[in-house]
């Protein structure tokens, strides 16, 4: 059934004599297992984002809880608005028409990745590549604005449609920062990402024939870092032209100039391995080392491999099993292998956060008990953490419980 919520919000605001004026209605689509409220409030804030470029003076408040959505649900949510006329505030009439659509997730083919050069000190393009039909991709962003800086410098990702049809895309992303902890901004990013993306919560946009979409921006004072993981999937339309670049004049249109330093050895490009899957048998109490961001990605542009695999989503299942007559207690650890990491980790359909572990010591993740004869599947999830020394093991250990034996199973 279709659910319809009618929520009213008004707005204190110096407001001409003339009539409201009424904007056309926006819809918003959105997937998901179940959209949060929390997340239908950033979906909305950012259409009125996108109304303040066009607008000046453009604000509208937004401060009433929302409700969730399931599957198939609407809200319909009216918003008193205002933005400043040539000689008065204008008062305006905002309708949001949220939809949550049934989508199935995405299953990426390319991972694109920005973070050269890693301190930004001027403003240009970081990063151009094409999106296309049935071709979905992720792209991290992993900058710093210098501490020198004048001013702060905002990260923009733009999709521009040269097609003569309009476009739709689905879109799930997060975002960290700004902040001055480099650990801290990946690790948060990660937490964020890897919950919307194992519910496959996101927006569907459509982009007019011919037009520019900006679908991402991140503004970072001097000083601080901020990072961001975005997966994109083209639903219709032909393909579409991506711009990840930075601009500190307040402009929304990319630079004609690329931003680049010999110097800074840090990797962009385009790599073909946005996922990497293994099945990993695991059989009595031998101890099991997974390698996590130990082989660097060839780029298929000129330019850096990927070390560390950061942004890269390992899935790994591992196929337990307790030959032994006694129960089989499994510890499941993290061990950094070159420096200092943070980790995030979906063990099974719960999500763990791993604070900063230093090299070589071991942090646990979660823990099981096998019966005698026991087998069973677990499916673990990760992505390396920007600001973190990559790679990490992934080590599982098996341990006898000292109880009486019922039996060979072996």
């Amino acid at each position: 059934m279709k659910l319809i919520f009618f929520l009213f919000l008004l707005s204190a605001f110096a407001v001409s004599a003339m009539a409201i004026e009424q904007f056309p209605e926006i819809s918003i689509k959105v997937t998901g297992k179940k959209v949060s409220g929390e997340f239908l409030r950033e979906c909305i804030g950012e259409e009125i984002l996108a109304l303040s470029r066009r607008y000046p003076g453009f604000t509208a408040g937004l401060d009433i809880p929302l409700p969730s959505l399931n599957a198939g649900e609407s809200l319909n949510l009216p918003i008193s608005a205002g933005y400043r006329g040539e000689d008065a505030m204008k008062e305006v009439s905002l309708l949001f028409r949220v939809k949550h659509e049934r989508f199935l997730p995405p299953e990426t083919t390319f991972h694109l990745f920005s973070d050269h050069p890693e301190m930004l000190s001027g403003d240009g393009r970081l990063l151009s590549a094409g999106l296309i039909f049935g071709r979905p991709v992720t792209l991290q962003y992993y900058h710093g604005n210098r501490k020198d800086s004048s001013a702060s410098r905002t990260i923009y990702l733009q999709v521009h449609n040269p097609g003569p049809k309009p476009a739709a895309l689905q879109i799930i992303k997060a975002r960290a920062g700004p902040s001055p902890y480099e650990m801290k901004v990946g690790h948060q990013l990660n937490v964020s990402f890897l919950r919307r993306f194992a519910d496959n919560q996101g927006v569907i946009i459509e982009i007019p024939a011919g037009s520019d979409r900006i679908v991402a921006t991140h503004e970072i004072p001097p000083g601080q870092v901020a990072s961001g993981l975005i997966l994109m999937h083209l639903i219709r339309g032909s393909p579409q032209d991506l711009t990840l670049f930075v601009r500190s004049d307040g402009e929304t249109t990319p630079p004609a100039s690329v931003l680049s330093d010999e110097k800074d050895m840090h990797a962009r490009g385009i790599y073909d391995i946005p996922t990497i899957r293994r099945t990993i048998p695991f059989r009595g109490i031998q101890e099991l080392t997974i390698p996590i961001g130990d082989r660097p990605l060839r780029n298929l542009f000129p330019g850096q491999p990927l070390k560390g695999d950061y942004g890269v989503l390992y899935d790994l299942v591992l196929l337990l099993h307790n030959p032994r007559p006694r129960p089989l207690r499994l510890d499941f650890l993290f061990c950094p292998r070159g420096g200092a990491a943070t980790g995030t980790f979906l063990f099974g359909d719960e999500l763990v956060e791993l604070g900063v572990v230093k090299a070589y010591q071991v942090a646990r993740i979660g823990h099981m008990e096998l019966p005698p004869g026991g087998k069973t599947q677990l499916r673990i999830r990760t992505i390396p953490e920007g600001g973190s020394s990559y790679p990490v093991w992934l080590i599982v250990r098996g341990e006898i419980v000292n109880s009486e034996p019922t039996g060979d199973t072996r």
